[in-house]
């Protein structure tokens, strides 16, 4: 088995594991019209994972979690608090700090687009 068939074996498991579903989200993404939004996740950037001596590099399914890409992007590089020590107390920070940013970046896209700017955008384009 490659490394490539390996990796996607483990993504399959851990996809199963957590229902087809974005552990920051619930998106469900077991119909194939939402399956392409499925990846797997870090709980903690892999840059900050301590492994054992010997197992560097190695990625352990409790390791990971299923997210949908645009809540993998939110998320990208969050580092839980040091007081969150257990696996369900990192991903609801995390849940959180997603949520958080989604909502900032949807009221700043909401304020960019006013009516105006709508309408100048769609003339715009049928001028062209």
């Amino acid at each position: 088995m490659t490394k490539n068939q390996e990796g996607t074996n483990q993504n399959v498991r851990i996809w199963r594991r957590d229902e087809f579903k974005c552990a920051y989200c619930d998106l469900d993404m077991s119909t194939s019209r939402n399956s392409e939004l499925l990846v797997s996740d870090h709980i903690d950037p892999r840059t900050k994972i301590k492994y054992p001596p010997g197992d560097y590099g190695k990625e352990h399914d409790k390791e990971k979690i299923t997210a949908c890409i645009p809540c993998n992007s939110y998320k990208h590089g969050f580092q839980p608090p040091d007081d969150c020590l257990t696996r369900d107390e990192k991903i609801q920070a995390a849940r959180e700090y997603v949520r958080d940013k989604r909502e900032k970046w949807f009221r700043y896209f909401s304020e960019i687009n006013s009516e105006k700017q709508r309408e100048d955008w769609f003339k715009f384009w049928q001028e062209i």
